[in-house]
């Protein structure tokens, strides 16, 4: 049996502007430089995020100012192309989430963008270390009672890659927030995730023979790198 596990912003739904408008007002608030937090800001916990750019604050308090943030912003969320058909084809069950964002902040995005809430989903709270460390996935594969080589991690940054790839999963990377060749650790590099589908849904499929992937994807995944 192969489990799916999807990255939540940027994979599974487009926040991007939801989230550029928060950070802005609490960098502004906090006068923090809006630079210094993408540099780190994606695949991260915002808290860990917080902690990187203003050491020594209080990183919890405002990690909630920062979901209240998202809370008030009028910036839309919407799911990515392919997202709720491809869901639909899914079990629940054999795919989850496994996010950065906060239990509420992950559960206003899948309501608002119209999908489906699995019943398995790992967020910020769930772990001690966010990505790039593996717990996340680690956890995510406990829950749904398989092992890290029965599982797909689908991410679209270099940390959430890298946290997947230590936990023993294979991963497949989606170019909506960085460049191919940031994402190069990945086994299967594709645009966006309508790209991905056909991997997804059909283990036999040979990423090689899907135009804007690269490299083929294992099934089962081989050893964890070391």
């Amino acid at each position: 049996m192969t489990v799916l596990l999807f990255d939540l912003d940027g994979v599974l739904v487009d926040s991007a502007h939801a989230y550029y408008d928060a950070w802005s007002t609490w960098a502004t608030f906090r006068g923090v430089d809006l630079d210094a937090i993408r540099q780190v800001a994606f695949g991260r916990r915002p808290v860990d995020i917080i902690r990187h750019v203003v050491p020594g604050c209080n990183a919890t308090h405002e990690a909630e100012l920062l979901d209240r943030l998202l809370q008030a912003t009028t910036e839309p969320v919407r799911a990515a192309d392919a997202a709720a058909e491809l869901l639909a084809r899914l079990t629940d069950g054999r795919w989850g989430i496994v996010t950065s964002s906060a239990h509420g902040q992950a559960h206003r995005m899948l309501l608002e963008s119209g999908l489906p809430i699995p019943s398995m989903i790992v967020c910020a709270e769930d772990v001690v270390r966010g990505k790039p460390h593996p717990d996340c996935y680690r956890l995510a594969a406990r829950r749904l009672h398989v092992t890290p080589s029965q599982c797909v991690a689908v991410e679209d940054a270099p940390d959430g890659i890298r946290a997947a790839r230590a936990a023993g999963m294979a991963t497949i990377a989606l170019c909506t927030t960085h460049s191919r060749h940031e994402l190069a650790l990945a086994d299967t590099v594709v645009e966006a995730l309508a790209d991905a589908v056909p991997l997804l849904v059909d283990p036999t499929h040979r990423a090689e023979d899907h135009p804007g992937s690269n490299v083929f994807l294992p099934w089962p995944h081989p050893s964890p790198p070391s």
